[in-house]
């Protein structure tokens, strides 16, 4: 019975946990970011491939 005393009180473990979510969240914010700046980064592609085209006329 002492032994589950002593595991119940360690907290060895907290910190690294606690940096694992840490992690997590931030990768997750870097989904979500990047994926919404790709969006942008494509769609300003997309508006200049328009644009020459556009200035190039007619083949």
């Amino acid at each position: 019975m002492s032994t589950l005393i002593k595991l119940l009180k360690d907290t060895r473990g907290a910190t690294s946990i606690e940096y694992g979510f840490i992690a997590a969240l931030i990768a997750a914010g870097l989904v979500v970011g990047l994926g919404i700046l790709g969006d942008h980064v494509a769609a300003s592609y997309d508006d200049i491939t328009v644009k020459i085209e556009t200035a190039a006329g007619p083949n």
